[in-house]
């Protein structure tokens, strides 16, 4: 999965959190347990707003 997150984000915390929320949303609908969420951070926005398309 990759990301952008805003400047002055703490990106670790950033990238466990999604990690964890995406582990849980997966095991629940799926009853399929995982075992890693690979996320990378593909860049940093100042921007409020930003959506990538």
């Amino acid at each position: 999965m990759k990301i952008i997150v805003h400047y002055g984000s703490k990106v670790h915390e950033v990238c466990r959190e999604l990690q964890q929320k995406v582990i849980d949303q997966v095991e629940h609908l799926t009853g399929v347990s995982i075992q890693a969420v690979n996320v990378f951070v593909d860049g940093i926005t100042s921007e409020p707003n930003y959506a990538k398309a």
